[in-house]
């Protein structure tokens, strides 16, 4: 909403309704911010704004899961008490407390949710396991104490198990001898050690992404060929791809090796002898969708959508125009941006 101008003029554009709040001590640095915080969040121009800046936003989400959060705002069309809720939800302290109890899950080691590495699958790699376990503790750096660097790698060989542990046996003890305080190193030694254990397996998984890339890449020049399913042209041409793309989570899956994977059962503990390999990877990443571990991106997401829509906001000249029903579900004009949250 940068580029939309208020109804106020002076240069002073939209998205002052969805800035966040100065913080005691804030010094404002830019011309811009001083300007928009100036602005009156009251009275009949900062109401057209805030109704003008609905009819963006629920167009915007009205089709997403973020839409449930803020709907009850839609009867009188308030831009900025929806602001502040998503920022509350998704960006404020609730959210990142959740997000980082379910860190602490993924590292605490002897429980179905515990992040291990058991060898090379499909579905699951070591370089895949390795960058879980980094983003992990770089969200806790983030938001708490950094954890040292030593208990990260200590974390990061207790976390291998099974074949796996008994492939990588001589590396694991090279770590603590030798890179038992780098992360990083001991990342890069003990991939080229899965390398050599399981270079057979990795030479055909490349090989078979390699033949499925060509396939998809076949199947592109058209608007979709008349053979659909995996490795042939779909739609308008791409196929459903690998089988990691398929336990991406993203799509719920009913059964994966005789077991019941489906939604009304994805959240339980499954048994240990089970939850390894495509399924395991299946549970987090489905978990993670439908905890809506991606609606914040889809947040920062709309400000590009306001680019394509401008023309038509434009023809928002009064009131009337953007007034949103309370009982319809049409919305405005697309397009708008979340920023930092609220400041009301």
């Amino acid at each position: 909403m940068t580029q939309i101008a208020s109804i106020k003029g002076g240069g002073l554009t939209l998205v002052y309704i969805s800035m966040p709040p100065m913080k005691v001590g804030q010094v404002l640095s830019s011309d811009f911010d001083k300007l928009h915080y100036a602005a009156d969040l009251y009275g009949s121009a900062f109401e057209f704004d805030n109704r003008k800046a609905w009819a963006l936003l629920k167009q915007a989400v009205v089709t997403t899961k973020l839409w449930n959060y803020i709907r009850h705002f839609d009867k009188r069309s308030d831009a900025r008490a929806g602001f502040l809720e998503l920022d509350r939800v998704f960006l404020g302290s609730d959210f990142i407390t959740k997000r980082l109890q379910l860190c602490y899950l993924v590292l605490e080691i002897g429980h179905t949710s515990s992040l291990t590495y058991a060898g090379e699958t499909v579905g699951f790699s070591f370089l895949a396991y390795s960058g879980q376990l980094v983003k992990t503790y770089s969200y806790i750096a983030q938001h708490r104490n950094a954890i040292d660097e030593r208990q990260q790698t200590l974390r990061l060989i207790a976390g291998i198990t099974g074949d796996a542990k008994n492939r990588l046996t001589y590396a694991i003890e090279r770590v603590k001898e030798s890179y038992n305080d780098d992360m990083k190193a001991a990342i890069s030694f003990l991939s080229s050690k899965v390398n050599d254990a399981y270079g057979e397996f990795n030479a055909k998984r490349n090989s078979g992404r390699n033949g499925q890339r060509k396939i998809q890449q076949a199947g592109r020049g058209g608007r979709g060929g008349r053979n659909g399913g995996r490795g042939h042209g779909r739609g308008r041409g791409r196929g459903r791809g690998t089988d990691d793309a398929r336990y991406n989570g993203q799509t719920e899956i009913k059964s994966i090796n005789g077991v019941d994977t489906s939604d009304a059962v994805i959240h339980q503990n499954f048994p240990p002898k089970v939850f390894h390999g495509n399924l395991r990877t299946y549970a987090f990443n489905r978990r993670d969708h439908l905890k809506g571990a991606g609606d914040k991106r889809k947040i920062q997401e709309l400000n590009t959508k306001i680019q394509s829509l401008e023309d038509s906001v434009k023809k928002l000249k009064s009131p009337e125009d953007v007034k949103v029903e309370s009982n319809s579900e049409k919305g405005g004009q697309a397009g708008a941006t979340f920023g930092k949250g609220a400041r009301r």
